[in-house]
């Protein structure tokens, strides 16, 4: 769920009803993920980036971020657990 909105490139609010049609398919954690990774980076956003930073700064600034983004969704998946929800 971490590089579909990367590809889907949909604007934050197109975000919400997609990931509110995979609540069923996938866990809430990996719908979180999908929600914070894609408000934050696109194919759109790289383009855009490319145009003011270095190429090397962009995967840094992306794969920094997927790290962040996916070791908070492990958190909130372990927390979601032991609550029982």
């Amino acid at each position: 769920m971490l590089g579909l909105p990367y590809v889907l490139s949909v604007c934050s609010y197109t975000d919400a009803f997609i990931a509110r049609s995979f609540s069923d398919l996938f866990s809430s954690s990996s719908v979180l993920t999908f929600l914070i990774f894609g408000a934050m980076f696109d194919i759109k956003t790289t383009l855009m980036l490319t145009g003011t930073f270095k190429k090397r700064f962009i995967i840094k600034l992306i794969v920094i971020t997927a790290l962040l983004v996916l070791s908070f969704s492990v958190f909130s998946e372990i927390i979601i657990r032991r609550a029982g929800l």
